[in-house]
């Protein structure tokens, strides 16, 4: 199970990885959502567009919060959504035993 910790304030989008689970091999894991996001591991969490990149071989740093500038709001609201579309995605891929708990933690700063 992925579950994150997502904040916007005005166009600045922070990310925060709560729970990784152990199905998730660090450093080796792809999953593209069908709304066209990518989650991906290799080294640390970051935000691109279109991509959340989670923990991943740097283990120092996995409770980091990052950012992502979206540039306007307009922008970062309709990002925000499809990220949270995304890790939804991934976690409806899992046993039924992991969807007890809400998977995304959001706070909007105006």
């Amino acid at each position: 199970m992925l579950k994150i910790k997502f904040w916007r304030i005005q166009h600045i989008l922070l990310m925060k990885v709560l729970e990784q689970g152990d199905e998730i091999k660090r450093g080796h894991f792809h999953f593209s959502a069908s709304n066209g996001v990518y989650i991906e591991s290799s080294c640390s969490p970051q935000m691109r567009l279109d991509v959340l990149y989670i923990r991943g071989d740097n283990e120092d740093i996995d409770d980091e919060v990052v950012h992502f500038d979206c540039g306007d709001e307009r922008k970062a609201k309709i990002l925000l959504n499809r990220y949270i579309e995304a890790v939804r995605e991934y976690n409806s891929t899992l046993p039924i035993e992991n969807k007890d708990t809400d998977d995304i933690e959001i706070i909007i700063a105006e």
